[in-house]
């Protein structure tokens, strides 16, 4: 008898989307999820986690605008009052931001470093913030990508004003970098 296979994973151990997945591959071809992975007790598998995944991961073709998950994980933010951890795979507002300096000089290299899927399939950039984790090496790389050319004890002055400012007012974006590399490079 060949009957279809429904799966419906709880969060408890924090591993519903791998569990999902694990059914997918065990042939499951009704998949519980929920937005943002809300659900009773620690939630559910997470639509945007198990949908990227099979695309990704499974080669999965679906017929859902991956550029329309962000938007809606803010909409049930806003109606249940739940905002996703930051740190949340996908939809947490740091998914796709790098400041340690490896990891900026490395994902300018090559995204799929540190970023597993491009963050243009959900319609979005990466953040690039600077601040204490941040190295001479990711500041040269990421201002010659806007044609600042820096040497390296140009960068070094660049990363120290960071350091500096990163201290009163938190990480620094990139325009921000830019503006100090300026004034390095003009002697201000």
């Amino acid at each position: 008898m060949n009957k279809p296979i429904a799966v419906h994973c709880h969060n408890d151990f924090g591993l519903a989307t791998a569990n999902t997945l694990a059914a997918y591959e065990a042939g499951a071809t009704a998949l519980s999820v929920s937005v943002n992975g809300l659900g009773e007790r620690c939630g559910n598998a997470a639509l945007e986690e198990v949908a990227l995944a099979l695309y990704c991961l499974y080669g999965v073709e679906l017929d859902l605008d991956f550029k329309k998950l962000i938007k809606l994980s803010d909409k049930v933010a806003e109606i249940t009052g739940l905002k996703p951890w930051p740190l949340k795979p996908v939809v947490g507002s740091h998914a796709f931001t790098h400041e340690s300096g490896i990891h900026v000089a490395a994902v300018f290299e090559n995204p799929f470093t540190y970023e597993p899927y491009s963050p243009r399939l959900l319609g979005i950039d990466r953040s690039i913030k600077f601040g204490k984790h941040s190295g001479t090496k990711a500041i040269i790389r990421a201002l010659k990508n806007f044609g600042i050319e820096l040497s390296v004890e140009e960068a070094r002055k660049v990363l120290e004003e960071v350091k500096r400012l990163e201290r009163v007012r938190g990480c620094l974006d990139l325009d921000d970098v830019k503006e100090i590399a300026l004034k390095v490079r003009s002697g201000r």
